[in-house]
C-alpha cells in the first residue's frame, strides 16, 4: 500500500472516529469532503466509503427536508445469510459501517423501530466482519438505548435483556478506558433504570452521564444525556425539562448539528424561543 492509500485510509478512520467522538462537525464536513476529492483521483477502494460519510456528517449538519437517517446510494437494510454479502451490497466492513452510521442517525432522529429493524440486520452478519473494534463500543452502547426505546414503545419487557446484556458489555469497556466510556455507561443505565421505574437512581445517573461526557469533552452524547433527561422530567417537572430540552440544543448546537436541534424543536414542541 502506497503513502495515498494510506493517507486515505488513516483520514477516512480519522473523520469517522472524531465524528463519534465528538469533534465539530462543520470542520470534519470539510475535511471529508476534501478526504473524497482524493479518493475520487486515485480511484481508491474507499471511495464508496468515504461517500457514505460524507453523507452521514451532511444529514447531520445541514437543515434540509430531506430525511436525515438516509444515506446515499441508499443499502438495502435486511438480514443477510451466507458467507459473502448480495452481489447489491458492498463488503461485510463496509456494510457494517453503513449499518451502524443508519443505527446511529435512526437513534437519534427518534426513529426507534427502524433503528432496531437496523439492529437485527446487522445481527445477521456481524460475526462475519473481521473488522469492527472501532466501532464496537458505540455499537454496543446504541444498541442498548435502541433495545430500552422499543421496549418503552411496545411494552416488551424481552427486549430490556439485550439492553442489560449491552450494559454489561459497556462495564467491561469502562474496565479498559472510563475515559472514553463512563458517560455512556451511565446514560444507557439511566434508561433502563426509567424503565424499571427507579427514578431516583435514573435522576442521578443522568446527572453523571451529563457531568462525565462535558469533563471528558463528549459533547454530543452530552446534549444526548440533556435529551433523555428532558424527556425523564416531561411529566415530573416541565420547568426541569425545558432547561434540560435548553442545554441539550446548546451542546448540539456547539457540535455543529442545527439539524439535531430542529429535530429537537419539532419532536418535543419546544420552539426556537427557548435556546
Amino acid at each position: 500500500m502506497g503513502d495515498a492509500d494510506w493517507g486515505i485510509f488513516a483520514g477516512y478512520c480519522f473523520v469517522g472516529t472524531a465524528a463519534r467522538g465528538g469533534s465539530n462537525l462543520q470542520a470534519l464536513q470539510s475535511e471529508a469532503r476534501q478526504l473524497q476529492s482524493h479518493a475520487m483521483a486515485f480511484n481508491h477502494e474507499l471511495t464508496e466509503a468515504v461517500g457514505h460519510l460524507v453523507q452521514v456528517l451532511s444529514n447531520l449538519c445541514n437543515e434540509s427536508t430531506l430525511d436525515p437517517t438516509i444515506i446515499m446510494p441508499e443499502v438495502p437494510t435486511r438480514k443477510i445469510e451466507g458467507d459473502v454479502p448480495p452481489k447489491d451490497m458492498p463488503d461485510f466492513v463496509h456494510l457494517g459501517q453503513i449499518y451502524f452510521y443508519r443505527l446511529f442517525l435512526s437513534y437519534l432522529f427518534g426513529r426507534y423501530s427502524q433503528a432496531y429493524d437496523i439492529v437485527l440486520a446487522r445481527e445477521s452478519f456481524v460475526d462475519k466482519i473481521p473488522v469492527r473494534y472501532a466501532i464496537l463500543a458505540d455499537e454496543t452502547f446504541y444498541t442498548g438505548l435502541t433495545a430500552v426505546a422499543v421496549a418503552r414503545e411496545k411494552g416488551d419487557d424481552t427486549l430490556l435483556v439485550q439492553a442489560r446484556q449491552c450494559l454489561d458489555n459497556m462495564k467491561g469497556f469502562c474496565e479498559q478506558c472510563r475515559h472514553n466510556f463512563e458517560h455512556k455507561r451511565c446514560l444507557l443505565e439511566a434508561e433502563i433504570a426509567v424503565y424499571d421505574c427507579k427514578y431516583d437512581k435514573a435522576a442521578s445517573l443522568y446527572d453523571d452521564a451529563i457531568r462525565i461526557a462535558g469533563e471528558h469533552g463528549f459533547v454530543h452524547e452530552q446534549g444526548l444525556a440533556h435529551e433523555k433527561a428532558g424527556c425523564f422530567y416531561y411529566g415530573l417537572n416541565r420547568s426541569k425539562s425545558l432547561q434540560h430540552f435548553k442545554w441539550a440544543k446548546k451542546y448540539f448546537l456547539q457540535w455543529g448539528s442545527p439539524r439535531k436541534v430542529r429535530d429537537l424543536e419539532q419532536r418535543y414542541s419546544i420552539g426556537s424561543s427557548s435556546t
